[in-house]
């Protein structure tokens, strides 16, 4: 569990980083004041990543997401789902854990994997050879994958096994990502949004 406090001074709901602000909002209350979501978006232009975090909390929920999602998309801000306040308390958790693992980190990871990769490569000159290299491979690979937010390495090993490559899985689909066992549509959105992120965009495409 992390550790949190309470701060006069955040114009957010939550803040599980510097840079990420969180609003919190219920279908219910939503419904009773429709008005209040665009009268809070000023509360989120201090951060880079801005995030809604809502709660379906109404049997016929779904209906009133489309116009949700498009004030989401209008002010880019990251719209988020769930469907319980445990389940919203788990996404706070897990976006506070993700806040320790920065760009700079991250970016290190994956840099690090295209550098061993390469050099193992070079390495494979016989089948035995060939056979460490390509087991190193994919332990570099899962290190990778097991980054990405709710990603273990059970679910990597999945990724790995339906996919057969990083390239594969970042130019998979929400759709198909949903196809492998285990992962679910939350995972999945996390696999998609991972691989668009602009720290990754800059350095090319994944290989």
């Amino acid at each position: 569990m992390c550790s949190h406090e309470y701060s006069t001074e955040m114009s957010c709901d939550f803040e599980p980083g510097k840079e990420c602000g969180v609003l919190f909002l219920t279908m219910k209350f939503h419904r009773l004041n429709p008005e209040y979501i665009e009268a809070r978006y000023g509360h989120l232009s201090a951060y880079k990543i801005k995030i809604l975090l809502f709660l379906l909390n109404l049997p016929d929920g779904d209906k009133s997401l489309h116009d949700v999602n498009s004030i989401c998309q209008r002010r880019g801000w990251s719209l988020i789902i769930c469907y319980s306040f445990q389940e919203a308390a788990e996404y706070l958790e897990n976006l506070a854990k993700a806040s320790q693992h920065n760009e700079q980190t991250i970016m290190k990871q994956y840099q690090d994997y295209k550098k061993n990769v390469q050099t193992l490569k070079k390495k494979q000159c016989n089948v035995v050879e060939e056979e460490d290299s390509n087991k190193e491979i994919c332990k570099i690979a899962l290190n990778f994958l097991t980054s990405i937010r709710s990603i273990n390495t059970s679910d990597a090993m999945s990724l790995l096994d339906n996919f057969g490559s990083i390239r594969k899985i970042s130019d998979a689909t929400e759709e198909e990502l949903c196809a492998v066992s285990g992962l679910g549509r939350i995972k999945a959105r996390n696999i998609v949004n991972f691989f668009k992120q602009s720290f990754l965009k800059q350095y090319g495409k994944i290989r």
